[in-house]
């Protein structure tokens, strides 16, 4: 992978992951090869939406961060899902799987077994709209904030108020981001 591959092309990242579903693999070397593809891609496509998201979590009125999130969530995510599907079961139904040293990879096929059993082409669309709705609920979330001591203050922020040792400060802190809460 190209350190400068670009995940906002989908139809490059699709053809990219297409390639390792349709890749051949005709030896325990080249499955191994595989795997380690397989494992720079998805890590690398994890980072970027990973930024995307905390981008968004950290400027949630910034139009610019709230599309590359969306990007994420509701385009490239939901056309690759099935590609991720195909990964798994590729890699549970290779021959070169027995070869690999069981006590490493045992857990590991057990939590792919379970993926594969999972796995509804159904649920895509529904993944999808849970992301969004999580988003907008995020969007309000994170606009709201409370006066403290003459400051203004996230919910986040309010967070350490909540968790102090007095009790009236808690209880203060409490009631105001829930007074806040209730008002939307």
């Amino acid at each position: 992978l190209s350190e400068d591959f670009d995940f906002f092309d989908k139809a490059a990242t699709v053809a990219l992951i297409e390639g390792l579903v349709s890749r051949p693999i005709n030896s325990l070397e080249e499955f191994i090869r595989w795997m380690k593809d397989q494992e720079e891609i998805f890590g690398a496509l994890q980072e970027v939406a990973a930024i995307a998201e905390i981008n968004f979590t950290c400027a949630t009125g910034s139009k610019e961060c709230e599309d590359q999130k969306d990007y994420f969530e509701q385009e490239l995510m939901p056309a690759i899902a099935h590609l991720g599907d195909a990964l798994n079961r590729r890699y549970f139904e290779s021959p070169f799987r027995p070869q690999l040293d069981r006590n490493f990879w045992d857990l590991h096929d057990k939590s792919i077994e379970v993926d594969i059993r999972l796995f509804r082409q159904e649920n895509i669309p529904l993944d999808a709209e849970i992301a969004k709705l999580s988003g907008e609920y995020q969007k309000l979330v994170g606009a709201m904030a409370v006066e403290w001591e003459g400051e203004t203050k996230t919910f986040q922020q309010m967070a350490g108020y909540i968790d102090d040792p007095d009790p009236a400060v808690r209880e203060r802190a409490w009631r105001l981001v829930n007074e806040r809460r209730h008002a939307d």
